[in-house]
């Protein structure tokens, strides 16, 4: 895995042309936000866009495999894409969680986890993402069911009748002293 912070501002590398074609900026998220869409260079003041697809290698600079696969701004649909790094994280109850400081992804862009200041959160726990990040309601903890000790019952010299099956719909067991 590879973490945005370490790697913007890194070069990036035509490997068809051996030059070095601009810089990291940022990367922007299809709706998902599963997956990096496209990574937003820089070259001078100009803005263009590469795909994760056409990236070879991720270290102290990104390597491209063909300069063809670079897209401008005018390209690029901006209604569906987002960005994530610096934006605010709320719960669903509105509660600040904190702002996104990081990510980590692999060579194919798919994101592992987004950091935060002092935690971090997948992707999964998201519901969406505008000028804000919302988080998913967290889900219902089940009712643990009470433990009961067999022991118990054979120490009182009590057989023990154990019920099951179409008596009991939720897959609990019954325990039902015989005498």
């Amino acid at each position: 895995m590879f973490n945005f912070s370490a790697l913007k501002g890194c070069p990036i590398l035509s490997k068809k042309n051996l030059c070095i074609i601009g810089n990291l900026k940022d990367c922007v998220f299809q709706e998902n936000l599963k997956v990096i869409a496209y990574f937003l260079c820089i070259n001078n003041e100009d803005n263009f866009f590469i795909s994760p697809d056409c990236l070879t290698a991720l270290n102290d600079a990104l390597v491209l495999e063909d300069c063809t696969s670079v897209l401008s701004v005018e390209d690029v649909d901006f209604t569906l894409l987002k960005t994530l790094y610096g934006k605010d994280v709320y719960t669903d109850k509105g509660h600040k969680v904190g702002s996104v400081t990081d990510l980590s992804f692999d060579i194919t862009g798919k994101v592992g986890q987004i950091s935060l200041e002092e935690s971090t959160l997948s992707t999964s726990a998201i519901s969406g993402v505008g000028d804000i990040i919302l988080l998913k309601a967290p889900a219902k903890r089940r009712k643990k069911l009470k433990e009961v000790n067999l022991l118990s019952f054979a120490t009182e010299d009590r057989a023990v009748t154990i019920l099951a099956g179409n008596n009991l719909d939720n897959g609990d067991l019954a325990l039902s002293p015989t005498a």
